[in-house]
């Protein structure tokens, strides 16, 4: 469960920078 938390931030950052 913490690994899929980990993930789900990573991707969330991932997406901000790509779209920023």
């Amino acid at each position: 469960m913490e690994m899929e938390e980990s993930l789900n931030l990573f991707y969330f950052l991932f997406g901000f920078f790509f779209f920023n």
